[in-house]
């Protein structure tokens, strides 16, 4: 479904997709009929919230909580006061500020409001499993919100103990925000066509390829970084091996065109896991780090599945089940610490896994 406009931005634009989408969202919703439909999506979520808003990007504010300014892509406001921060997102990780500091900036304002989040369909329930940890560890009381069709998640939220506002955090894929504008839009064929433009734009920057920019391929600090990956893995595996929770077992490495890494075995159970960078899950998943469980006799996918995915849930942790059955668990590598701190951390949530893992029957030993 390739457009002059989507081809342009693949072309000339690569890195620009969430700033040119935000644009284009912002000028369609000028008009009176998408904007309705715009607003027909987040009452959904929040009872109390004005029949129409005005938007606007490019607005920031101050974050003493975090330092510095945080710049929500799209606000709503109701005359002077917002009501409604939109944030999009194809593939760009959360930043510090999200969705945190955003929250307590609608809190402030004591009417109903909402923080709503547009993430590809795929990065829906890992990004909503990222925030829901942050804003555990905030610390915030979090009120689901049930039967709400237009959204995939929604909580409300407070931050401050009986604070008087709880702003609706929501979560939502770009298909079906552009789906209800789109309902809103049966006699209006200008701005469907503006729309369709947009959701071309959407599905190239979901698309596996995306064509080169010159800053990708000579940018050094990517491969560097990759690098420092390995030096820490295999640092933080070698802590594991001496506390006695991993073993080597004559295992081979685990290369392929889409990841890097090796086998171990954890004590508990015999269970055969590899553990590296896999940029496939990566792409999805916020962290580059994997643990990997195969489905076969010596991975045992379906066991682990058993007793680790409602605890990883639980703390927060990200897991993916693949196509081919393997189930992995994310494993985060923590930002602005130092490297000694960083594999302390990763040997933390690997020996957290295999605690779990304890409960597993054990298995004859098996080597690949």
């Amino acid at each position: 479904m390739d457009t002059v406009f989507s081809h342009i931005v693949q072309k000339l634009l690569p890195e620009k997709y969430e700033n040119v989408a935000t644009e284009a969202l912002d000028f369609i919703l000028r008009n009176e009929r998408a904007r309705s439909g715009l607003m027909r999506l987040l009452r959904g979520t929040a009872l109390g919230l004005p029949l129409d808003l005005r938007f606007d990007t490019q607005n920031s504010f101050d974050t003493p909580q975090a330092e510095g300014k945080a710049r929500p892509d799209m606000w709503g406001f109701e005359g002077a006061t917002p009501r409604v921060f939109i944030e999009n997102k194809f593939d760009a990780g959360l930043t510090e500020n999200q969705p945190v500091e955003y929250l307590r900036e609608l809190a402030v304002y004591l009417n109903p409001a909402v923080l709503l989040m547009v993430v590809p369909h795929d990065r829906v329930a890992t990004v909503w499993r990222v925030c829901m940890s942050r804003l555990r560890d905030a610390p915030a009381k979090l009120f689901d919100q049930e039967h709400l069709p237009s959204v995939d998640e929604a909580v409300a939220v407070e931050l401050v103990p009986a604070a008087a506002c709880k702003p609706i955090f929501a979560i939502t894929s770009w298909t079906k925000l552009l789906n209800a504008i789109e309902a809103e839009l049966t006699d209006e064929p200008h701005i469907r066509n503006d729309l369709h433009q947009l959701r071309a734009l959407c599905v190239a920057a979901e698309a596996e390829y995306l064509p080169f920019s010159e800053t990708e391929l000579t940018k050094q600090r990517t491969p560097a970084m990759i690098l420092r990956l390995n030096k820490i893995v295999e640092a933080a595996v070698e802590k594991g091996i001496g506390e006695g929770f991993l073993r080597r077992g004559g295992l081979t490495t685990g290369y392929g065109m889409d990841r890097h890494g090796f086998y171990r075995i954890f004590t508990n159970g015999g269970t055969i896991a590899w553990f590296g960078t896999d940029f496939r899950l990566w792409r999805t998943g916020l962290t580059p780090l994997w643990l990997t469980f195969e489905n076969d006799t010596n991975g045992r996918a379906l066991d682990v599945r058993l007793h680790v995915e409602a605890w990883a849930r639980g703390k927060g942790i990200t897991c993916s089940v693949k196509e081919n059955g393997a189930f992995a668990v994310g494993i985060s590598v923590v930002a602005g610490e130092d490297e000694s701190h960083v594999i302390m951390a990763i040997v933390d949530q690997l020996r957290a896994v295999a605690t779990q893992l304890s409960s597993l029957p054990p298995k004859r030993e098996v080597t690949r």
